[in-house]
């Protein structure tokens, strides 16, 4: 009876949710959080990967560290999703994929132990690696959210967070991914033709159309000059004369403009049809990706400074014929 009696003593003892809050914190530390992220494009190889899991576990050494683990999350461009729970499931995975990988996300999962707390102290070491978005839609995802999510972040190619209670290794592990990922091979050359067309697109589109409407102007002015120089027309009023000519202009001028809209809408298409190259080589998708990107973003270029240069040099032609005729 007594024995009863002392149980359910027990069984009514209860902490308030205060006392369990200071007791959870005593134990476990709220952590703070740290970003790094990377604008610029660099090619990716597995074997990078596999250099950077071996210099995180390298820097980890040096702490007293009681359980870890790592998780890799491949994402390739036919909706697969590849979870692997280990490097060496990740050393073993065949990566003989025809689709190509858009992003990498990689974990570090590890608890260190500290002075100031009883418990192991967990931290996370997040990355990830390639654009989970389409530019045009950032800001659809950051209006249509209310996530605390940066822009910069969503459209940045190579994000590194982590999630810390010793600073120190926090500190230590963002300079680590920093300098594995600058010293990775640069891909910005090829994108750097790509992005200039893309950032000047409007330039270009107005570029032709100004192309289009000063050879108009010129073609209707001389025209109209050799129609009054051979008398091709005569009314005999001058207002009459004059009207005719203004209106030979008009129709001459809104013709290459039409025409400079027309190849100014084609240009526009064009443009838009350039691609970034992929960072990654991992699969045999992204290599003939690639190959393919590289192939269809030299034509584009080339047929869009072909037009470029034909307008142009028709202008200067037309300018050189307008100074020759007038002296």
């Amino acid at each position: 009876m007594t024995g009863k009696k002392s149980l359910a003593k027990s069984e009514n003892k209860s902490i308030s949710l205060q006392e369990f809050k200071s007791l959870f914190y005593h134990l476990n530390a709220k952590p703070d959080s740290s970003i790094k992220i990377f604008k610029e494009s660099r090619r990716v190889h597995k074997e990078d990967l596999i250099e950077l899991n071996e210099k995180v576990g390298e820097k980890l050494s040096n702490n007293n560290i009681v359980g870890s683990f790592t998780t890799i999350k491949v994402a390739l461009s036919d909706k697969r999703i590849i979870d692997i729970a280990t490097w060496e499931e990740f050393l073993e995975h065949m990566w003989d994929y025809s689709s190509y990988v858009t992003h990498i996300d990689i974990q570090w999962d590890f608890n260190i132990v500290l002075p100031r707390y009883k418990l192991p102290q967990r931290h996370t070491l997040k990355l990830r690696i390639g654009s989970t978005v389409k530019p045009g839609e950032a800001l659809q995802i950051l209006l249509s959210t209310e996530s605390d999510i940066d822009a910069e972040e969503l459209r940045a190619k190579v994000v590194c967070k982590i999630d810390y209670i010793n600073p120190v290794v926090s500190t230590e592990l963002l300079n680590l991914v920093e300098e594995w990922y600058l010293g990775l091979e640069k891909i910005s050359d090829q994108n750097k033709v790509v992005g200039f067309f893309v950032k000047h697109d409007d330039a270009f589109t107005h570029g032709f159309e100004l192309l289009f409407d000063i050879g108009g102007v010129l073609v209707g002015y001389s025209l109209v000059r050799v129609i009054l120089y051979f008398k091709l027309y005569s009314s005999g009023e001058s207002i009459r004369d004059i009207a005719f000519s203004l209106g030979v202009m008009w129709i001459i001028v809104y013709a290459f403009g039409y025409i400079g809209r027309m190849v100014s809408r084609r240009i526009i298409k064009s443009i838009s049809s350039l691609r970034d190259y992929s960072m990654f080589e991992i699969t045999k998708g992204d290599k003939n990706r690639n190959k393919e990107l590289s192939r269809k973003n030299n034509k584009v270029v080339k047929e869009i400074l072909i037009e470029f240069g034909v307008s142009a040099f028709i202008d200067l032609l037309l300018t050189s014929y307008h100074i020759f005729f007038r002296s």
